[in-house]
């Protein structure tokens, strides 16, 4: 037998043991794993246990107690890395202990004459051999323990899924007020780019009875909105009559990434000191952007201040227009031909005064002649004085520039000041605790509740920042799957899942599944050893 201990002879030194439980003496044996892996190992387990001639249960740690109870053996297999005391990395070896397995001396088994019982010990020590030879692998070692950190990691990734959807189950709840808010926000914004003001068709429906369409001055302008919730906000906007096709999103750590890039490319020029309100206006992915709203969700018990950014565009004459669209080396030509027409003209019209004078000295005789002369210097000056207008409007440059603004709103004043005193009330009634009478007998709107804007500011803070924390873990464990792959591939413990040439490098989960089940099958052996040794004591007792 090799002098080499196994992973739960390494398990027995590390774990603490308390007091022996009293358990039934039935020889019943019970295995439980995590409910992954007994879905996985729950036939192949069967099979091994049938050539020994052995009955044993494979169950979830989610088995009721009192079943448990039924059995002289329970294995538990944790399939993880235990915590050490001194927060020291754990012995590789313990990612495959098998908690509750009968503890035999292997020196002082016996050779007997019973054929089953010799084929225990037989398969118990190929289980042992099996096991060392895996185990003297450092690079097997190493494997095992970076993939039970994949588990542990794709499990938390699990738990913060479910958290997730529960969040967001809460969020649709709350999250009508919030876009009301910022349907009030934008209204305020519009009117400051347009002149005009947006006509709240909801509330002179609400007033009058009469639907009102007030999409109009919502789909002259682009906004786009800043506050991590991805389309969610976008489809709420959508929903009181804005116009998709002007809408869009983008995350705050995407703007961040844009920011940084630009600062990066400007460390040199006076752009360096650009904040990120005037990056915005002049970055190109924002140029088209007529109203940005960035929602960090920085927020008190009493005040919520977002940022709306907008960019009020310069209204061109048509001339200007045409202007702006020409080649600027056109426009120089055009200047360039404009001076010399000019200087031309100057030149004919000092001609023109000099004849002109000396017929006035010389008190002309002709009167069409003078009165010709007179018409040439009236059409050339009238010429000069034109070109020189046209030489101005060429050389004046086009101002193209928009000018940009920035306005902090309180979200929630904003919305407090467009409720109506029914909605107050209503806030009022749920503080006592008398909500659901309220809803009961007055079918308020939920639109217009202060209590759930502010319920979907907690609510949204923590999806956001458990839907990154998701988004990071799913990123690192992407990236641990490939380097676990790569390193398995170097160390020759990929195996081919499938004979066919297009099946693909393989995988190394075959090879720690086989260490599993030779780890679950030992420990089974060795308390079946124990039962038949004590069965055997029990027939000898009777004997005499």
């Amino acid at each position: 037998m090799p002098p080499e201990e196994t992973s739960e002879a390494v398990a027995q030194k590390t774990e603490k043991v308390g007091e022996t439980e009293t358990r039934p003496k039935n020889q019943k044996i019970l295995i439980l794993l995590p409910e992954e892996l007994q879905k996985k190992m729950k036939g192949p387990l069967r099979n091994r246990f049938n050539a020994l001639e052995v009955i044993v249960p494979v169950e979830t740690f989610e088995m009721k107690e009192e079943e448990q109870n039924k059995f002289q053996w329970i294995l538990k297999f944790p399939w993880d890395v235990p915590q050490t005391p001194d927060h020291k990395p754990a012995d590789p070896r313990l990612v495959f202990r098998v908690q509750g397995m009968a503890k035999i001396n292997y020196k002082k088994l016996e050779q007997t004459h019973n054929k089953n019982f010799d084929n225990l010990k037989t398969r118990c020590f190929e289980l042992i051999e099996s096991l060392h030879s895996r185990q003297r692998s450092s690079a097997f070692l190493k494997l095992a323990q970076r993939d039970a950190m994949l588990r542990q990691k794709i499990i938390h990734e699990i738990k913060l899924k479910k958290k997730i959807e529960h969040l967001n189950r809460s969020m649709i709840q709350v999250e009508k007020p919030y876009h009301q808010a910022i349907n009030y926000i934008f209204a305020t914004a519009i009117e400051q780019l347009t002149g005009v003001a947006v006509l709240d068709g909801l509330a002179i429906e609400q007033l009058t009875g009469v639907a009102v369409l007030d999409g109009l001055m919502k789909g002259l302008v682009k906004i786009m909105i800043v506050d991590d919730l991805g389309t969610r906000t976008l489809d709420g906007m959508v929903a009181l009559n804005y116009s998709r096709k002007y809408l869009s999103f983008m995350s705050s750590s995407e703007l961040e990434t844009k920011f940084k890039a630009f600062k990066q490319q400007h460390l040199e020029d006076q752009e360096k000191e650009t904040n990120i309100s005037e990056f915005i206006f002049k970055s190109p992915d924002f140029e088209s952007i007529d109203i940005v709203f960035f929602n960090r969700w920085n927020f008190s018990d009493d005040e919520f201040l977002v940022p709306v950014l907008l960019r009020k565009k310069t209204i061109l004459s048509k001339q200007e227009q045409r202007k702006s669209n020409q080649n600027p080396e056109y426009i120089e030509k055009q200047i360039e031909s404009e001076k010399n027409s000019i200087k031309q003209a100057e030149k004919n019209l000092k001609e023109v005064l000099k004849e002109i004078n000396k017929m006035e000295k010389g008190r002309y005789q002709e009167e069409d002649e003078y009165q010709a002369l007179r018409s040439s210097q009236k059409r050339i000056q009238k010429d000069i004085d034109r070109r020189k207008n046209r030489l101005k409007s060429l050389e004046k440059p086009v101002k193209q520039s928009d000018q940009a603004v920035v306005i902090k709103f309180d979200l929630y004043e904003t919305f407090k000041e467009k409720q109506s005193f029914m909605d107050r009330l209503g806030d009022k009634v749920a503080d006592w605790g008398l909500d659901s009478l309220w809803e009961k007998h007055m079918n308020p709107d939920d639109r217009f509740s202060f209590n759930k804007l502010h319920q979907m500011s907690g609510v949204a803070k923590e999806w956001i920042k458990r839907n990154n924390e998701y988004n990071r873990s799913k990123l690192f464990t992407e990236r641990l799957k490939d380097q676990l792959n790569d390193f398995a591939g170097k160390y020759g413990m990929l195996v081919k899942e499938s004979r066919s040439r297009a099946a693909g490098p393989g995988s190394y989960q075959p090879m720690l599944d086989d260490h599993i089940l030779d780890s679950l099958e030992l420990a089974v052996i060795n308390c079946e050893i124990l039962n038949r040794i004590e069965q055997s004591r029990e027939n000898a007792k009777d004997q005499l």
